[in-house]
């Protein structure tokens, strides 16, 4: 696989890492994944992707407990970024010692070490290069536009409908979803489900990093980061006199 690199492009040969990690909130928080050393890779093109503020968040939320009947879920695509090609190969190395013998003996990999190295030509994403969140997201925006939804133009992140009455936030792979009445719902799930496996939690309990309590009966969200509406309330101000 060495000699078959091109000679241009053997400066940009990356290292990789192997990396775990604990996510909670995933269906399978324990992690262990091999990532890309980017930092070694020229990539000229654009790497930057919009994606929702914590402010839009709050927004989000808010919108819930103002409007009539709205309700609040989340979802998550799996393996986000995996799967989503590249505009041009890559290429990385492993140490033979560093594999698994039961891999070696599967893959037949003896047969490409070369100097006590295997390389790896990457075609599709994995994390650690810099180019791949945005062309996951292209694709993942590609997808959704076929279905009706857009990226609003002065709001990064927070995305509509063409005529559903839903809308979302949208951080890397984690959607903040807004809906009245479940079949809203469920047509932006539907239309994930069709290019994407995803987990769905319709309780909306957690959301970026924050734990929420729902009140049922007002659709109040009751616990915001671990801030209990019970801790304001004693410096809650008081409302305007209109007198």
């Amino acid at each position: 696989m060495c000699h078959k690199i091109p000679q241009d492009r053997q400066k940009d040969i990356a290292h990789v890492r192997v990396v775990c990690d604990v996510k909670l909130g995933k269906e399978d928080p324990n992690r262990t994944r091999i990532t890309i050393g980017g930092n070694t890779i020229e990539y000229l093109g654009n790497c930057s992707t919009k994606t929702g503020a914590i402010e839009v968040v709050k927004g989000i939320f808010n919108s819930v407990c103002s409007r009539p009947g709205a309700k609040f879920l989340s979802a998550d695509i799996t393996n986000y970024y995996l799967g989503t090609p590249l505009d041009r190969p890559e290429y990385a190395r492993i140490r033979i010692k560093d594999i698994p013998q039961e891999f070696i003996d599967e893959y037949n990999l003896m047969q490409y070490v070369h100097k006590g190295w295997v390389y790896f030509e990457i075609t599709k994403g994995i994390y650690g290069l810099k180019q791949a969140g945005k062309l996951a997201n292209d694709l993942l925006t590609e997808r959704l536009s076929k279905h009706g939804y857009f990226q609003c133009a002065t709001t990064p992140g927070l995305w509509r409908h063409k005529w559903r009455t839903g809308l979302f936030v949208l951080i890397v792979d984690d959607f903040g979803i807004e809906y009245v009445g479940k079949e809203h719902a469920e047509h932006p799930l539907s239309a994930l489900r069709n290019s994407y496996t995803i987990t769905t939690d319709w309780t909306g309990k957690r959301y970026a990093g924050i734990d929420i309590e729902w009140d049922c009966q007002t659709n109040v969200p009751n616990n915001h980061g671990g801030l209990h509406h019970g801790c304001l309330h004693p410096i809650r101000s008081p409302g305007p006199n209109k007198a």
